[in-house]
C-alpha cells in the first residue's frame, strides 16, 4: 500500500506539471493579453473604443473586468434595421416628414393616432388590443405612417419585420422547402408590419388566405402586435375570410381607422 507521504509527493508533482502547461488567462497576464489585443486590432473599426470586440478591459478595485461597450445597443438597432426588410427608402419615412398642413382632417387624425400608438406601445404591447391599422383610400399616407411607427420602434430596440403582401407571398411561394422557416419568422417577430393586405385581386387564392390566417392566428393567440395597412376595409376583409378579418378587427380595437374619399389621395393633388 502506498504511504501517505508518497501519495502527497506524487500529487505535488502532478500539480507542478499542470501549472507548467496551463495557459495563463488575460486576467492573470495582462501584458500578454494587451499584446494579443494590439495585434488583432482592425485598421478601420466601426468602434475605436472596443475595436469591434463589443467590450473592453477595465481596472476596478485592483481587478480586471470585462465591460460591455457603449456601441453594443447601437449595433443591435442597426442589425434590427437590416433584418426588418424595410427598404432604405421606407427608412426615411418618419413622423417628422409626414405632411399634415392643409391636409384633410382624416389624415390629420390618422397622424395623431399613429403618434399616440407609437409612444404608448410598450404599455399596451401585451394587451389584446395591441395592434394598429389604417385601411381604405389609396394614397392617403397609410404606409408612410406605419413606416414611421416601425422606424420609431426600431430606434427604441423593438424588433419589427416588414411584410409587403404582394412581394411577401411571392417570396413565400418561391421555395416551399423554406416555407415553414419563413412563416415561423413572421409568426414570432415581436412586431409584424403587413403592408397592403390582399392587394392585387378581388378574391385572394385559398393558399394566400390560409397562409395569412396561419400567421395572424398565431399572433392573435400569443398577443403579438400587428401593424396593418390595406385598401380593403374590415367589412371587405371579413368577406374574404371572417375568421381572419375578425381577429384583426379585435386586435386593432381602439387603434384603427378607415380613410374614405378620393380627396385623400395626395398623389393626385397636382392634377386639377
Amino acid at each position: 500500500m502506498q504511504s501517505i507521504g508518497q501519495a502527497a509527493k506524487e500529487l505535488l508533482e502532478r500539480i507542478q506539471v499542470i501549472r507548467s502547461t496551463t495557459i495563463h488567462s488575460p486576467m492573470n497576464n495582462s501584458n500578454e493579453y494587451e499584446k494579443r489585443q494590439d495585434s488583432s486590432k482592425k485598421t478601420n473599426p466601426d468602434c475605436n473604443k472596443c475595436q469591434d470586440e463589443n467590450g473592453y478591459i477595465i481596472n476596478e478595485n485592483g481587478m480586471q473586468l470585462w465591460k460591455i461597450c457603449e456601441c453594443v445597443p447601437a449595433k443591435k438597432i442597426r442589425n434590427m434595421m437590416k433584418s426588418s426588410q424595410i427598404t432604405d427608402g421606407f427608412r426615411q419615412l418618419t413622423f417628422e416628414n409626414f405632411e399634415t398642413k392643409g391636409k384633410h382632417s382624416q389624415i390629420e387624425y390618422s397622424f395623431l393616432m399613429a403618434t399616440v400608438y407609437a409612444n404608448q406601445f410598450e404599455t399596451i404591447e401585451k394587451n389584446r388590443h395591441n395592434s394598429f391599422a389604417l385601411v381604405g383610400q389609396v394614397g392617403s399616407g397609410k404606409t408612410h405612417l406605419l413606416c414611421a411607427i416601425s422606424n420609431y420602434l426600431l430606434s427604441k430596440g423593438v424588433q419589427v419585420i416588414y411584410f409587403p403582401f404582394v412581394e411577401g407571398v411571392n417570396n413565400l411561394k418561391n421555395n416551399f422547402d423554406e416555407l415553414e422557416e419563413k412563416t415561423d419568422r413572421l409568426k414570432k417577430a415581436r412586431v409584424l408590419f403587413i403592408d397592403d393586405l390582399f392587394k392585387g385581386r378581388d378574391k385572394p387564392t385559398a393558399w394566400q388566405i390560409e397562409t395569412m390566417f396561419s400567421i395572424v392566428n398565431y399572433r392573435y393567440l400569443n398577443h403579438l402586435p400587428i401593424l396593418l395597412t390595406s385598401e380593403k376595409n374590415f367589412g371587405m376583409l371579413c368577406d374574404i375570410d371572417e375568421a381572419l378579418g375578425s381577429r384583426l378587427f379585435e386586435m386593432t380595437r381602439g387603434n384603427r381607422m378607415e380613410l374614405v374619399g378620393k380627396q385623400l389621395n395626395f398623389r393626385m393633388t397636382d392634377f386639377e
